[in-house]
């Protein structure tokens, strides 16, 4: 839905046969994944619910965030501020509805015990709000949400490989097609991954450059032999010797 939602409405890389029957084949792997879980998952309205409202506004967060963050010019720590602001206010309406926002869970902070994970977990999360939110400036929105889905079947692969919580079988063949889904994918889109921001202030520059450039041509035609220095669209300086 990405994909597409970003071709109708962001002007991205057109769908090809070969860009998504990878994409075919994450979904495929993926439930292939939660086949064991699936009956679980029809048998409750609620967890139906729950499912198509994600499936819903993910595409749509991700396609409303990487227009945000290519139009609107943040620098790298400015995006990391908005989107954490934002965060924080918004997460203080559940906080004082539901009483979690009270002095005896804030006096809890001053024991180290119970500090030193709060502040890691501080730390950690700026990290990877700056990292993801100027790799979405960096990359296509459905780049973004291939990766984002390829981390996290990478992280299903370390909890079957190191703590041998493999589901069997047909799970990981799963897991093994989504994440060959997304390499296909990569290699589909290559350099069509990457998003292109123009830089108004250098195509400015550039124009100004070449206005200047014009006019000390001009004068050195109008001054035969003399030395005129001259400023190419770079920025480094000339010396001509004009002989007319």
């Amino acid at each position: 839905l990405t994909f597409f939602g970003e071709y109708v409405f962001l002007d991205g890389p057109r769908p090809t046969a070969r860009s998504v029957a990878p994409l075919a084949l994450m979904i495929a792997g993926s439930m292939l994944y939660v086949g064991d879980q699936a009956a679980n998952v029809l048998a409750s309205t609620q967890v139906r619910m729950w499912c198509a409202i994600f499936l819903t506004l993910m595409p749509l967060d991700a396609l409303v965030i990487k227009k945000i963050v290519t139009d609107v010019p943040f620098t790298p720590w400015g995006l990391v501020f908005y989107n954490n602001l934002l965060a924080t206010l918004v997460n203080m309406i559940p906080l004082l509805l539901m009483g979690e926002l009270h002095g005896n869970a804030v006096s809890k902070l001053a024991f180290p015990a119970v500090a030193l994970p709060v502040l890691l977990t501080c730390f950690l999360a700026v990290c990877i709000s700056f990292f993801s939110l100027n790799v979405r400036k960096a990359v296509t929105a459905a780049a973004f949400m291939v990766l984002g889905v390829m981390n996290k079947f990478f992280t299903l692969v370390l909890n079957a490989v190191w703590l041998n919580q493999s589901g069997g079988l047909i799970p990981t063949v799963g897991l093994v097609g989504v994440i060959l889904g997304g390499v296909l994918w990569q290699t589909a889109m290559k350099e069509q991954v990457l998003s292109v921001v123009p830089n108004k202030g250098n195509t400015a520059a550039v124009t100004d450059g070449g206005q200047a450039q014009s006019k000390l041509w001009s004068m050195a035609q109008r001054q035969g032999g003399e030395k005129a220095s001259l400023l190419d669209q770079d920025g480094v300086t000339k010396d001509l010797d004009m002989e007319i």
